[in-house]
């Protein structure tokens, strides 16, 4: 940007887009290497965009218009202040590259039958940016748009016709308005922006008079451009749908509609917005798929947060009676452990009867847990229930002559036989050891008790 006669004027058209803007115009600067002025056209920002501009760029040309005012009249007002030979369409998201400016610039001044030159768009992965040179929607176009025969068919008059990215420079139908050289001859002889259509379809109805009046449009691959998308929320994404189809059917009624009958102006009217309803339903529809998709990565991750479970102490649960040798050993009872373990200290389950014994404790007592009481051995009843035998087992003796004799007192050592069990084992039956069995391995079945 230069304080002399400037070559280039430069209009960007800004709405609450500080940082695109301040981006926009330090690129347009840094990489100037002919004389150019900027003329920022702002439209009622909130963000301190004009504040911003005004602290970084003092030699910026600053014009305010109301909010809802189309690009059509912002670029008007623009345009009222330029001094270039030629005029420069820039959008707040587009970088230039180095020298883009003046290669188009070149083009123009080397061709004077050239009404405007548009560079090559790229997004900052590198992919091209195919909307930034367009063929004109004519109503086989927009047929072949809604039906998708433009698919099938490119190369007919229902496809598109978009030029590629590479090669040499060559004509093409239309420029965008994200980056579009105009000469400024051409534009007094044909009128510049028509504010009839909105936020889009202007610079496409510039470039259609153009061309009516005679002058040719060229794609420059050899001038390079960054454009940003903007991430826009899905009601900005409605209404830029909505604008972008009732400037193409402006575009129709403007240009084609008085060559064409009530039938095909009307399949075209159907066409148009028949693809902008697939459009909206289409955006609604990858809208609930992504809400979908962060939901279930939310819900994953929460899993992975949450804490995991510890596992509870199993239950300290005390087995049936419990044969040690020679002894019957009576079990405790049972012992539910608590559902968490005291704080610093781990839970323990009560010792065994097995352990009790070998610990020197009463039989069939635990220094932590009570007695259970030796089942006795059950009898069928009449009614077939278990019974209480009412005879107990007699201590160990001898069999003779086919009887069962008690044992002396000699062989008690001296003293009296009991004559309850419970008076030699308080806490549980004694049995007789293995080595003193009967020889055929089972006493008499008259000296057992019933149901043995």
């Amino acid at each position: 940007m230069s304080a002399g006669k400037p070559l280039v004027s430069a209009i960007v058209v800004a709405q609450n887009q500080r940082a695109r803007t301040v981006a926009c115009l330090q690129a347009l600067k840094d990489t100037a290497d002919i004389p150019l002025e900027a003329i920022l056209v702002d439209r009622s920002s909130s963000d301190g965009t004009v504040e911003a501009v005004r602290e970084r760029f003092p030699i910026v040309k600053i014009v305010r218009r109301p909010a809802d005012s189309s690009f059509g009249v912002a670029g008007n007002a623009g345009l009222a202040l330029a001094e270039g030979r030629f005029v420069l369409l820039l959008q707040p998201s587009v970088t230039v590259g180095p020298g883009c400016v003046g290669k188009l610039a070149d083009f123009l001044l080397t061709r004077p039958d050239m009404g405007a030159t548009c560079p090559l768009l790229v997004d900052e992965q590198g992919e091209l940016d195919l909307e930034a040179r367009r063929a004109f929607p004519t109503p086989a176009r927009n047929v072949g748009a809604a039906t998708g025969l433009n698919r099938v068919f490119p190369n007919s008059r229902f496809g598109g016709g978009r030029p590629g990215g590479g090669g040499e420079a060559h004509e093409i139908d239309a420029g965008s308005s994200a980056c579009l050289l105009v000469r400024r001859a051409a534009v007094d002889r044909v009128g510049f922006l028509d504010s009839d259509y909105g936020q889009e379809g202007a610079d496409l109805d510039l470039c259609y008079r153009l061309r009516a009046g005679g002058w040719k449009i060229y794609f420059v691959p050899q001038a390079h451009a960054i454009r940003t998308p903007l991430n826009l929320p899905k009601t900005e994404v409605r209404s830029e749908l909505w604008a972008r189809h009732r400037s193409l059917w402006t575009f129709h009624h403007k240009h084609y509609a008085a060559n064409l009958s009530a039938f095909p102006n009307g399949v075209v009217w159907l066409a148009n917005w028949a693809r902008w309803l697939y459009e909206v339903v289409r955006l609604e529809l990858n809208g609930q798929v992504q809400a979908a998709q962060r939901r279930q990565a939310e819900g994953r991750s929460s899993q992975e947060r949450a804490p995991q479970p510890q596992p509870q102490p199993p239950a300290a649960i005390a087995g049936p009676t419990v044969l040690a040798g020679p002894t019957v050993l009576a079990g405790p009872t049972v012992l539910a452990a608590p559902d968490s373990p005291p704080s610093g200290a781990q839970a323990e389950s009560p010792p065994s009867a097995v352990q009790a014994v070998a610990a020197g404790l009463p039989q069939g007592r635990s220094d932590s847990s009570p007695v259970a009481a030796v089942p006795p051995v059950a009898s069928r009843g009449e009614a077939g229930r278990a019974q209480v035998p009412t005879a107990p087992l007699r201590p160990a003796g001898r069999r003779t002559g086919g009887r069962y004799k008690a044992p002396d007192r000699a062989q008690t050592g001296g003293s009296p036989v009991p004559r309850n069990v419970s008076e030699q084992a308080p806490h549980g039956p004694a049995v007789e050891p293995a080595d003193e069995a009967w020889p055929e391995g089972r006493p008499p079945a008259d000296d057992l008790p019933a149901g043995l």
